[in-house]
Formats: structure tokens, sequence, C-alpha cells
């Protein structure tokens, strides 16, 4: 063991504890604890608990605790971490994360008491805090299947997963004449009473049509909902709604004005319209 400072051009090995500084070309190695800090260009491995920071190029493995911070290229690994944890491709905390994990594509923590950002984030259970991203999956979480109908798509089906604070969702429709739409959209719920919760969604998706090129477009949707809940899995819903579509000129359709046969604005340039009208939506939850 040693208190101080180690450096290598290649790499470090230690049997035992270090309070200080290791900093290795490629690699440090310690198969016992740390208090301080390590610095490589590859690979930091502990055996035991980092009570300190991680810095590497590649990954950092501890094998019990992480206190503080691990930053690496591409993978954090630690059993319990108490800080940060930062990498380009997959931060993991195998049994619980207090703090925060950033991550380039992925999450993964069995509990979590704080804040997962990346672009997939799964875990076990939410105590305390919010996953943010692409796709968030919480076993003990908010996932569910939504079946609903509006004034332009009059089937269409969605999954939503994460938490009632802040859940991600997906969705594909279709409406008469055969009009399709996929959308992605961030949410959140709130419960007013024992039964009765209110929704709000937000929404971007793509608007097309097999034949008629004018449907081609971007539909944003803004749509709060008050939730009904007759059963542990069954829910009733209705709300008002937001539309704002965006799409190009091109051969004439079924209305003048584009996607909705009714609206409170309408510009034309020469290239591309904007429509904004006000409808609703109606539906399940499983």
């Amino acid at each position: 063991k040693f208190e101080g400072v180690q450096a290598g051009g290649l790499f470090n090995y230690v049997p035992d504890t270090i309070k200080g500084v290791q900093i290795g070309g490629l690699a440090n190695i310690l198969t016992g604890k740390i208090n301080g800090v390590q610095i490589a260009g590859l690979a930091n491995i502990v055996t035991h608990n980092c009570d300190g920071w991680q810095v590497a190029g590649l990954m950092n493995l501890t094998i019990q605790d992480v206190r503080q911070v691990q930053i690496s290229g591409l993978i954090n690994w630690g059993n319990n971490v108490d800080g940060l944890q930062v990498a380009g491709l997959v931060n993991i905390a195998g049994k619980s994360i207090t703090g925060v994990q950033i991550a380039g594509l992925l999450n993964c923590a069995t509990t979590v008491y704080g804040l997962q950002l990346g672009l997939i984030n799964v875990s076990n259970e939410i105590v305390q805090g919010v996953p943010l991203g692409l796709f968030s999956y919480v076993q003990r979480g908010y996932h569910l299947f939504e079946l609903s109908g509006n004034e332009i798509f009059f089937g269409n089906v969605g999954f939503k997963s994460g938490t009632r604070s802040f859940y991600n969702f997906v969705q594909f429709g279709m409406g008469s004449d055969y009009k399709l739409q996929g959308s992605y959209g961030i949410g959140t719920i709130v419960t007013l009473k024992k039964k009765l919760s209110l929704s709000i969604d937000a929404s971007v998706g793509f608007v097309c049509h097999p034949t008629d090129t004018i449907y081609h477009g971007m539909l944003l949707k803004f749509n709060p909902a008050l939730e009904y809940r007759f059963a542990k899995h069954f829910a009733i819903f209705l709300g008002p709604a937001y539309n704002f579509f965006l799409f190009s000129k091109g051969e004439p359709s079924a209305t003048s004005r584009g996607l909705s046969t009714y609206d409170f604005y309408f510009t034309s340039t020469e290239n591309a319209s904007i429509q904004m009208w006000l409808g609703g939506v109606l539906g399940v939850r499983l």
C-alpha cells in the first residue's frame, strides 16, 4: 500500500490500499481500495471500494462501491454508486445509483435515487428522481398500451414507458383515405384524486398518404387529458388537443387547407404551408 503519487508509462499495480493518485499510460489495477484519484489511458480496475475519482479513456471498473466520480470514454461499472457516472457509451450501477448517470447510449441501475440521462435508461425502480432519454424502461414504473382516436386519425395504438413524472411514448395511427401517422412524444401524469388523473403529452410525428403527397409533413401535438381509472389495468381518457401541421406543397388534396377540414390559422408560402387547429382525443389505457 502507499500514500502519495504513482505514475507509470504503461500500467500501475497495487495489491492493497491507495491514498493518493495513480496515473497510468494504459491501465491502473488495484486489488484493494482507493481513496484518491485514478487516471488511465485505457482502464482503471479496483476490486474493492473507490472513494474518489476514476478517469479513463476506455473503462472504469469498481467491483464494490463508488463514492464520487467515474468518467470514461466507453464504460463505467460500479456496484453502489454515490456520485456521478459519465460515459461515452454505457453506465452500469449493479445495485443503486445515488446521484447522476450520463451516457451516450445506455444507463442501467437496479435502484435509482437521482437522474439518468441517456438515449436509453433501464432500471428496476425509481425511488426518487427521473430518467430522461429517448426511451426509458422502469420495471416497477409506468408502462402501458393506449388505444385512441381523434378528429383526423380514428385508430391509434401507442406504448408509454418510464415513470409517472416523466415518460416517453411512440404511437402509430390511421385515418380516412388511408392517411398514416407515426409519432414520438414525452409526457407526465399527475394524480388529482384516487381514480382521477391529468396527463399532459407533447409529440412530434410524420404524416403521409400513400397516393396524395399534400399530406406528407410534420405534425406537432399538445394534448392534456383527464384519465379515470375504472380498474388497476383499465382507464378511459379524453381531452382537447392543439395541432400544428407543417407540410410541403404538392398535388391537390381532399381539402383545400391540408390535413384538417377546419382550422383557426393557415398560412402558405411558395414551398410550404402551416395549419393549426384544435381537436380532441378519446381512448383507453391498458
